[in-house]
């Protein structure tokens, strides 16, 4: 199933190629004030501070995130993946 932001497979996925992760900086590309969308967008309107939106919405993803999920943490030059929602 795919939509604009999603991709969701109830099965195997064979990918032949490389697959990148996001590159994420820690002390660079995330917000860590804000919990909800909500707050978020109340602090920075996406329409005239959308940088600032974006870092905010990736904190909040990486926070909600299911374990398993990972990413690239750019500061560390290591993969990251949650376990036990850390």
């Amino acid at each position: 199933m795919f939509d604009r932001d999603t991709m969701v497979a109830y099965g195997l996925i064979d990918l032949k190629n490389v697959m990148t992760l996001a590159r994420i900086s820690p002390t660079n590309d995330l917000i860590t004030t804000y919990n909800t969308i909500e707050e978020a967008d109340k602090a920075y309107e996406p329409e005239n501070n959308a940088e600032n939106n974006a870092k905010c919405l990736l904190y909040i993803s990486l926070k909600n995130a299911e374990n398993g999920s990972m990413f690239y943490d750019t500061d560390r030059n290591k993969i990251v993946i949650k376990v036990n929602n850390k």
